[in-house]
């Protein structure tokens, strides 16, 4: 607020016109300025029941990647994260952690326009909390946020795992039921999308147990410090119209 000061008086003068505008000047860039709230993820769609784990493998040969989950957006909003039930996702021959690519794309399928994509390093993370399920799966996340990839409610997208090298893993997965004679009927509990997988193509017969979350802090929406400021420069950029248009009949 000092420097603030200094720059009215600097520049303003004792001119009271010269310093209201100026004022007006600095809340709107104070405003235009300011940091946006911490992230606040919320769910929008998910399937957190499974039936068994599915395993996955990438490497000379074969490959059961792409593996994804198309979903329908329940609401308008930055796509925030994007939540599986996985464990052992790791390199095949150095045992360390497994490195793969997120593609997010438009409709649902394997082919739709790319929105966006993000290669992160997966292990378990708390945040991604599966625990309440049998087995306790782990919680992998893909960070999304800073993709800037705005999903509209109602619109179907495509989650999409894409990697190199020799990567394995079990996702869970809620589809062929295991019975005592073998597999049963298949069960399809999130019907806004699908399940995709190489090596497994029952894709319409078959969900991942995961979770998207929507950023609803995302976009620069001011904090209410600055509608302050902001509320502040219109008033005084009124009181320098009317002041003006005072001077101007006299």
């Amino acid at each position: 607020m000092s420097d603030a000061r200094g720059a009215i008086e600097q520049f303003g003068g004792n001119d009271l016109h010269t310093k209201l505008l100026l004022a007006a000047s600095l809340a709107a860039t104070a405003i235009l300025s300011s940091t946006p709230a911490a992230a606040a993820l919320v769910i929008d769609q998910a399937q957190d029941t499974f039936a068994q784990g599915n395993i996955f493998s990438y490497g000379p040969g074969f490959s059961n990647l792409p593996l994804g989950q198309s979903i329908t957006a329940g609401m308008s909003g930055r796509l925030g994260a994007f939540d599986i039930a996985a464990n052992r996702f790791v390199d095949l021959y150095t045992g360390t952690a497994a490195t793969l690519t997120l593609e997010i794309r438009a409709g649902n399928g394997l082919n739709g326009t790319l929105l966006g994509s993000t290669t992160q390093t997966l292990g378990c993370n708390a945040a991604a909390d599966f625990s309440s399920l049998a087995g306790t799966p782990c919680g992998v996340r893909f960070a999304l946020t800073s993709l800037g990839i705005d999903v509209v409610a109602g619109q179907q997208y495509s989650l999409l795992l894409t990697g190199t090298g020799a990567v394995t893993g079990t996702v869970f997965e809620y589809g062929w039921l295991s019975t005592s004679t073998g597999f049963g009927p298949p069960a399809n509990p999130y019907a806004g999308g699908q399940k995709y997988a190489a090596l497994f193509p029952q894709a319409g017969l078959e969900d991942m147990t995961f979770r998207t979350l929507i950023d609803t802090a995302a976009g620069g929406v001011p904090e209410p410090s600055s509608w302050a400021l902001l509320i502040a420069g219109f008033g005084l950029t009124g009181a320098a119209m009317r002041r003006r248009r005072h001077l101007a009949a006299a």
